[in-house]
């Protein structure tokens, strides 16, 4: 359809939409997307003013009507990379990974080489428990670029889900030669380290994480675990109450956890439970 304009429906849709633009450059988004709005009233096809008003709309939350927009951009336009690639991240975002798998997929047809829908593409899958076609996407994120530390995280969370503890601590590693202070990164690293009994290491690992975030409740918690395994069961009673004291559902955990097993003939340790009872 050809929407015609006269000289001054141009103009104003000319002012409407840049002022459009200058708003959602300084993220002042609900009146930007009422300029896109007004643009669109006077030309419902015009692809940049559905595009930027989904853009606002996705940043105020309001992902159904971001998602109306850009399906009605893509059936105007059907290979519009920016498009296809919004739309997955909302789907994503609206708990309905399939359906953003799809998009991605379509955006990877429009251009093969772009990391961003590759790595999405690969999150959703692993969130759907698609392990073995996660993982094969996060490698072909890699060969696009080697040196992705999401994607080399995610590998390695991938393998060792599939029991391939070393080939994970490969790349664990590898994501901490790059970012030495990736929380998720040294995180599971630590616990992995605690899982194969390597217990200084992880100690090592966790007061790291606990130098970068000392009011973590799960961090304090890991590392009484890995206190108590140690043997250092002052160590480890101080960081289970500290725990609880920052986030009670650590709580129930103590009660119970087999890794404080070392603790509970410990007066101070038994008191501490009847204490959280």
């Amino acid at each position: 359809m050809n929407v015609i304009m006269d000289a001054t429906d141009k103009s104003m849709l000319t002012k409407w939409y840049n002022q459009g633009l200058d708003l959602l450059n300084q993220e002042i988004n609900s009146e930007a997307v009422e300029c896109f709005r007004k643009v669109l009233e006077i030309n419902p096809e015009d692809q940049d003013a559905m595009y930027n008003m989904s853009v606002g709309l996705e940043r105020l939350g309001q992902l159904e009507e971001a998602l109306e927009i850009l399906t009605r951009l893509l059936a105007i336009n059907p290979q519009d990379y920016s498009a296809l690639f919004a739309k997955g991240s909302i789907l994503f975002d609206l708990e309905r990974p399939k359906e953003a798998v799809e998009e991605f997929n379509q955006a990877l047809i429009v251009n093969t080489t772009s990391l961003e829908a590759r790595y999405n593409k690969a999150v959703a899958l692993l969130n759907m428990e698609y392990i073995e076609d996660a993982l094969k996407n996060f490698k072909k994120s890699l060969k696009l670029d080697p040196q992705h530390v999401p994607s080399l995280y995610n590998k390695g969370y991938c393998l060792l889900l599939r029991g391939f503890t070393k080939e994970a601590m490969n790349c664990f590693e590898e994501v901490l030669k790059l970012s030495p202070e990736d929380k998720d990164t040294l995180t599971q690293y630590g616990y992995t380290l605690f899982e194969m009994g390597r217990n200084d290491e992880a100690a090592e690992v966790y007061d790291k994480l606990l130098n970068m975030n000392p009011a973590n409740a799960e961090i304090l918690y890991n590392r009484a675990c890995i206190a108590s395994a140690q043997n250092n069961t002052s160590l480890a009673i101080k960081y289970v109450k500290k725990a609880v004291e920052l986030d009670d559902s650590f709580a129930e955990d103590a009660k119970s956890d087999k890794d404080l097993d070392n603790l509970r003939s410990i007066e101070e340790f038994k008191q501490f439970l009847k204490e959280i009872k």
